[in-house]
């Protein structure tokens, strides 16, 4: 584990840090008055948003019950829950020695050492959105079906998509309420897709 100052972070989930604090997760003229935060892990992107949006509200989800103390940790000023969002009949979650590639889905980035851990999962029907409100989503697989599931739309959209045919579904599904305004590769065949409610 290493320390940046007040925050807790497994050596596992290093890699995101970078990522995150360096404003990948960042959308044009996006002013959320809340913040969800699907696949919360430890907490980094909550901290990198309430930063940048002081006065907004953020709520996170996050299935691991490993990684949650670290998310209650380092946003406690979050509301946080030891739960998922994703198809509810998949109560086990992947994982492994790195924690970031946790997953309802087998990746194949699970590696040789995975378990399976049980879990939570609430359905993504549960959300009615704010105006205003931005949703991140980083559920390692699980961003087609919560896409595909959601039943309104939140303002703005950030979304890591783990395959080219998962960011084309994701997409797809959100084309009749959302306009795509960037898409970036992040690492091998993954990618981070960014909306806006039409």
């Amino acid at each position: 584990m290493t320390t940046i100052p007040g925050i807790l972070i497994p050596l596992d989930c290093l890699p995101a840090v970078w990522e995150v604090f360096q404003g990948a997760y960042d959308i044009p003229n996006c002013q959320p008055d809340y913040i969800i935060d699907i696949g919360a892990n430890v907490g980094l992107f909550a901290i990198w948003a309430k930063e940048k949006w002081p006065l907004s509200k953020v709520y996170c989800f996050e299935p691991n019950p490993e990684l949650f103390p670290y998310l209650q940790n380092n946003a406690s000023f979050a509301e946080n829950r030891n739960a998922g969002i994703g198809d509810p009949t998949i109560t086990e979650l992947f994982t492994a020695s790195n924690r970031l590639c946790s997953s309802q889905y087998d990746l194949g980035r699970q590696y040789i050492d995975r378990k399976t851990i049980p879990i939570t999962i609430h359905h993504p029907e549960i959300f009615d959105f704010k105006e205003n409100t931005l949703l991140k989503i980083d559920a390692e697989g699980a961003e087609v079906y919560i896409c595909e599931n959601l039943h309104s739309f939140p303002k703005w959209l950030v979304v890591e998509c783990h395959s080219r045919a998962r960011f084309d579904a994701v997409r797809k599904s959100l084309s009749k309420g959302m306009k795509m305004v960037q898409i970036m590769p992040l690492h091998d065949d993954c990618y981070l897709a960014k909306f806006e409610k039409v």
